[in-house]
């Protein structure tokens, strides 16, 4: 029974020493590799520097949303806390030409612009905690988090030609679902607010190739869910009867769902910044 606590006792002193020696080490200018308490970290995206030599690389983030930056604090050189946020606000503008109706003798050249305007939210937030263990430069990491995802989006349409008793099916450009029927055009589409949750426990690598900068990779597995509210949509044709443009507005049904997976399998690659 001495034997078995006296090694119980080495070996809790060698693997003392050895942790301790990690959180030590250091370039040969005397910089410290690892992170240690109270650093902070920023991690980004690494698939843009993988596209400056592989322009096909398919690597990036598929958990939530895409673009979601890291941020870590350590509280010990094994203990961090994490957060991730992502705050996208989008707006853009499609023209497209299309021959103006009306002409006495059609003219392809004589036209008139369609435009789309879309407008996109996306804002993702989450905390967590993270372990990490290993030995020099290559470490592991481990961890829980919870994640929150909110989005919004929403298309309008101008069109050039419009609607008369004499040209009750104007020409107008399809941008892909502006164009129920002949004849209806939609003016308005709004996406129902869509939410998200997820619990995440990860697990992953970092490698340190200089002093407080590492590549790293994770996956992770956990529940998550989603619930999309019902969209409007608004809808403009022409009405015989009145003589009269005509605006109708319908629902478009949301949708909703959980599901246990694992994430990030394929490869979720990122940069790691450390800093006091």
């Amino acid at each position: 029974m001495k034997k078995i606590l006296f090694y119980i006792v080495i070996i809790s002193i060698f693997s003392s020493g050895v942790i301790a020696q990690d959180t030590l080490l250091t370039s040969k200018k005397g910089i410290p590799i690892l992170p240690n308490a109270g650093d902070w970290a920023i991690g980004i995206d690494a698939t843009p520097f993988f596209q400056i030599f592989n322009s096909y690389s398919d690597i990036g983030f598929n958990f939530i949303k895409d673009n979601v930056i890291i941020g870590k604090k350590f509280i010990k050189y094994n203990l961090a806390h994490r957060g991730k946020i992502r705050l996208a606000f989008n707006s853009n503008t499609a023209e497209q030409y299309t021959i103006q109706d009306g002409q006495i003798v059609p003219d392809p050249t004589i036209t008139v612009t369609d435009k789309q305007l879309t407008n996109m939210t996306n804002i993702t937030i989450g905390y967590g905690l993270e372990r990490r263990t290993g030995y020099g430069r290559l470490q592991v990491i481990y961890g829980a988090e919870i994640l929150f995802s909110y989005q919004s989006f929403s298309e309008s349409y101008e069109y050039g030609n419009s609607f008369s008793m004499s040209n009750p099916n104007p020409t107008s450009y399809n941008f892909g679902q502006n164009i129920l029927n002949p004849g209806e055009r939609v003016t308005y589409y709004e996406q129902g607010l869509t939410f998200s949750g997820a619990l995440r426990a990860f697990i992953g690598i970092e490698y340190f190739f200089a002093p407080k900068i590492s590549i790293g990779g994770e996956f992770g597995w956990g529940p998550s869910y989603v619930n999309a509210g019902d969209g409007t949509q608004d809808v403009q044709s022409w009405d015989a009867a009145s003589n009269d443009v005509k605006y109708d507005t319908y629902k478009t049904g949301g949708f909703s769902g959980i599901r246990f997976d694992n994430d990030n399998f394929d490869g979720a690659i990122y940069l790691l910044f450390h800093f006091k």
